[in-house]
């Protein structure tokens, strides 16, 4: 009987393993399809398109369940403003506080660019490879950390990086903010 129950076991764990690996897929999938899609030409850096791949990327925290990082948004807003042009870009940051009560306060940073080139002489670049294929991975990598989030020491910052294509804007900026102490980053 216990070989039995043994048997059934491990087939209800290899079926629920293999569901779940399947659905990984296609959310993985459908984030690649959504923000590499042509309605988003390309996610230029500063543009409408950039803030709707930033919006979903938002809805898809939300939806996760992460924590606000800001005190009422996800949003990280900076600009660059200089002689030839004025743009403003926009960081999604989120996080999952750590459970210890000396390493809550120490910090894992994962972190993905949403943006890309843009859309040139009538060819979009979408790039699923250069960065919605990371920004996916980013998403389902929040979700696995908040289902094991009683299990994590150390909270988790995870951000999805603005302008990465025109300079490294988004981490330069994140890492220079001053939002989280240097030091207490792992």
């Amino acid at each position: 009987m216990y070989k039995k129950n043994g048997l059934l076991v491990l087939f209800i764990s290899i079926f629920l393993s293999v569901n779940a690996q399947s659905t990984l897929r296609e959310r993985l999938k459908q984030h690649v399809f959504t923000l590499a899609s042509d309605s988003l030409q390309g996610r230029e850096a500063g543009t409408e398109f950039a803030r709707m791949a930033a919006d979903y990327v938002v809805a898809q925290f939300t939806e996760i369940g992460i924590e606000l990082f800001f005190e009422n948004s996800f949003l990280q807003q900076f600009g660059q403003n200089n002689a030839q042009n004025s743009h403003s870009f926009q960081n999604v940051i989120g996080i999952i506080r750590g459970n210890d009560a000396d390493l809550a306060n120490e910090f894992i940073v994962v972190g993905a660019h949403y943006d890309h080139l843009c859309a040139l002489n009538g060819n979009i670049y979408n790039d699923a490879d250069d960065n919605a294929s990371g920004v996916a991975m980013l998403i389902e990598l929040a979700r696995m950390l908040k289902e094991y989030q009683r299990k994590l020491k150390r909270s988790v910052i995870l951000v999805a990086f603005d302008a990465e294509e025109i300079g490294l804007l988004g981490s330069t900026y994140f890492v220079n903010s001053s939002i989280v102490p240097l030091e207490n980053i792992f």
